[in-house]
């Protein structure tokens, strides 16, 4: 639905809210959808004793690092403007770090979907077994090191081809923007570690630093 309605909104008026409107209809249908199609009891805000207790022990350290991960991420957005002055400089590193954060999107993706609950699962005592945490490191490392690899050598030939010529210098940026995101994949599996662990205390100073 969403994308139904960006692409016609984007064909009959050229104008990138096409891209606004795309994301507005899709939450929107989730929303409407999801009230028709599943009934029952209305959902109302309420306290829970339980919850409110768990959610102020482990889950506080975990909502702390969840900032302090998007805050780090985010923050050349606002840093680099000032620090460089210049607009297109600006949308050049705004490209090549659209592509450089695919690898750490997947790699959270894997880490806390995947990793985390098979290491929590291994774990019977206050360790986890070397094994497991071995093979399953070896092959989230393989998969992205491939991709962070693939940054640096295809990416520059797809900004060439699908890109005007005013964006082809972002190139000479992929192999920084590689490196970067190999260090945020490793930073990731290591926080999903700490939290199979039940030391999330841990990945907040890891977060911090």
């Amino acid at each position: 639905i969403g994308l139904a309605a960006g692409l016609i909104f984007a064909y009959f008026t050229r104008k990138v809210w096409a891209l606004v409107l795309r994301n507005v209809a899709t939450s929107l249908s989730r929303v409407i959808l999801s009230f028709v199609m599943f009934p029952g009891p209305l959902m109302r805000f309420h306290t829970d004793q339980e919850a409110r207790k768990e959610l102020l022990g482990f889950a506080r350290w975990i909502l702390i690092s969840t900032i302090l991960t998007f805050a780090a991420a985010q923050a050349d957005r606002f840093i680099f403007p000032k620090l460089v002055n210049n607009l297109e400089l600006t949308a050049l590193f705004g490209l090549a770090m659209s592509f450089g954060l695919v690898p750490q999107d997947i790699v959270n993706r894997i880490a806390y979907a995947v990793l985390m609950p098979a290491l929590s699962r291994a774990r019977e005592t206050h360790e986890i077994p070397a094994n497991q945490y071995r093979d399953a490191s070896i092959v989230i490392l393989l998969v992205t090191g491939l991709m962070t690899a693939a940054l640096a050598a295809v990416v520059p030939g797809f900004i060439t081809l699908a890109y005007p010529a005013k964006f082809h210098p972002a190139v000479a940026l992929m192999p920084w923007v590689a490196l970067l995101a190999w260090f945020r994949v490793l930073q990731s599996t290591g926080t999903s570690t700490l939290l199979a662990l039940d030391l999330p205390k841990q990945g907040v100073k890891s977060n911090i630093i």
